[in-house]
Parts: C-alpha cells; structure tokens; sequence
C-alpha cells in the first residue's frame, strides 16, 4: 500500500454528485468484499476470477457508499491503484478469462442461500431460483472495460416470480481498476440506467485526472 495513491484511489469511488440527488447513501461494508472473495475460494472453477480480486486487494484502494433508489436501484464502486498499468491490465486480464461468468454465477448462488438461510420463512416460501452471468460489450470512452450481466430469477411456491438485474463492471485507467457492482429490480432498471450514463464516466474522469 502507497499514502501517495490514496488520493488517486479516493478520486475513483463514486460521490453523490456522480447519481441523482434523491438517491440515498449508506456505509460500504467492507467485510463484504472480503467475504465474497473467500466464497470465491472456495468455488471450483474461479481461480481466474480469484486473481483478479486478490491483486485488487493489494493495493491500495477506497470504496465508495452503498447508493440506492426509491426503486431499489443500488450501485457502489471500488478503486484500485496497481503498481503500473501493466499490472492493472493484468488483473484486467484475468477478469476477462471465459471462467469467470459460471464462477459469478455459483458465487451470487451460493451468496443467496446464505442469505436465505437466515431467513427460513423466505426459504419456505422459494420453489427454486436460477441466475447465469454472461459478458456483456460495454464501453466507457477509450477505457479498457469488462462487463457481466445476469438475473436472478427466483420461483416461489405460490406460482409468482420475482427477479433482480445483477451485473458487475471494471473500468481500467492507466494503472487503476474502477469496479461497480450493481443491481435493481425490473421496476428499478430505468434509475439504474440513469446512475450507469453518468457515474462510471465521472469516477474515470477524476481517476485520470488524478494520475
């Protein structure tokens, strides 16, 4: 970790200037991150996707708030300031591998019944749930980017069906990793889409910026 980059780390995290001002903020958990790359771990078929977050986590890095909608829209981000942009494009790399949409998709499953463990009146309620990640074209200006798509479908016993749009991005500038981590429900899409045309683009701008 670098005291000189933490300023640079700092202009990447998404800022309530970046959203719409009715949105609402709440603390990043930070433990949440880590958990979610020990569950990662421990899924077969994520070494690749692994990779990727362990090079993240050692650097130095900030995160932003947790920012969310009326509609249930939510997005917050990371920043991550490698060594060089050899070594962001590395970690890049690594998210890009082929493995990394069933991993996803095993860890948010998994992730799930973990959740709803806790919750066994939910659990009762659930016939089954399904989620596949795919990869997604996106393109933010002429910054390197990697994107992945899914939606959570869950089938309750009373015959409803109820889903949550997931997807997770990384923007690489110069030698920082900006990853997004985002979710709405189907009535929450359109907010969710206003946040994606103006966030992403304002935390990459601040990031060059600060290089």
């Amino acid at each position: 970790f670098s005291s000189a980059d933490q300023p640079i780390a700092d202009q990447g995290v998404i800022v309530a200037g970046d959203i719409p001002g009715t949105w609402t903020a709440s603390p990043n958990a930070a433990a949440d991150e880590k958990k979610s790359l020990k569950l990662a771990a421990s899924t077969k078929g994520c070494t690749d996707y692994v990779k990727f977050a362990k090079a993240n986590l050692a650097t130095t890095h900030a995160a932003s708030d947790d920012f969310s909608s009326a509609a249930e829209a939510q997005i917050s981000n990371h920043s991550y300031v490698h060594a060089d942009a050899a070594a962001a494009t590395q970690a890049l790399d690594a998210l890009r591998s082929s493995t990394v949409p069933a991993c996803l998709s095993k860890v948010f499953t998994t992730a799930l019944e973990n959740e709803l463990a806790k919750d066994p009146a939910a659990r009762r309620r659930i016939r089954n749930y399904e989620l596949t990640m795919e990869p997604v074209n996106a393109a933010l200006g002429s910054y390197p980017t990697v994107a992945y798509k899914g939606t959570v479908t869950v089938n309750l016993k009373s015959g409803a069906t109820q889903s949550l749009n997931v997807a997770l991005i990384a923007v690489q500038v110069d030698r920082v990793v900006l990853a997004y981590s985002v979710q709405a429900p189907p009535t929450g899409v359109n907010d969710l889409n206003t946040a994606l045309n103006s966030a992403p683009l304002a935390t990459a701008t601040r990031t060059s910026n600060a290089l």
